[in-house]
């Protein structure tokens, strides 16, 4: 046999196949293509679908967390001491700015001097002098103790009120000033916390019941 011709002839077959493979395949892969661009996933129709009717459900009431409502539930006050419940919003703006106001004056005072002692206007918040004298005479103490220069508070600021009861109330304030101690430039602070009452439609500073 010729090894020439064989050789012709076996890669002219040999072609042809590798041809008709090549044909076949990109004729599958456009068949696959083809129906893979056109199939969509069918989804129901949910415009026809009925779902069940959920049940209706009633919260309870929240109470009422205004520590001066009026419709408060609880002890209520000894009328023969004199003590008062808080009538309404006017009662309440009353209080505010009457605790504003006395905290205010306390603001840039000395309270080792016989002038701060001598004040009348700081009177004016208790209700007799035995009062006046033991509340200043502590809060002269808190000031040393927690070492502002000169018993002297820079500033105070009033952090909450809350009403603990009928007819009366707290007062958280923060006392800052200069720190007294040596070596120890920049502020220092104490909180206080006062207890006011109401009487005969007045709000009082009370001592030594906190």
């Amino acid at each position: 046999m010729d090894i020439e011709k064989y050789l012709k002839t076996f890669l002219i077959r040999w072609f042809f196949e590798m041809t008709r493979r090549a044909g076949l395949s990109l004729l599958l892969i456009g068949v696959c293509t083809s129906l893979g661009c056109a199939w969509r996933p069918s989804f129901p129709d949910l415009s026809d679908l009925k779902l069940p009717k959920m049940p209706t459900i009633k919260l309870p009431k929240l109470p009422d967390l205004n520590p001066f409502n009026d419709n408060v539930d609880g002890p209520q006050p000894d009328e023969t001491l004199g003590v008062t419940t808080i009538a309404g919003s006017s009662d309440v703006g009353e209080f505010h700015l009457r605790a504003s106001s006395f905290y205010e004056s306390l603001r840039n005072r000395r309270f080792n001097s016989i002038l701060t002692y001598q004040d009348e206007s700081l009177r004016e918040y208790f209700r007799d002098a035995d009062d006046f004298d033991t509340y200043y005479a502590d809060l002269t103490y808190s000031l040393q103790s927690a070492y502002i220069s000169k018993t002297r508070p820079l500033n105070l600021k009033v952090q909450e009120f809350s009403q603990e009861e009928v007819g009366v109330a707290a007062v958280e304030i923060l006392f800052i000033g200069d720190d007294s101690r040596a070596l120890r430039p920049g502020e220092t602070d104490f909180v206080r916390i006062d207890r006011w009452e109401r009487h005969d439609g007045q709000w009082w500073l009370v001592p030594g019941k906190v």
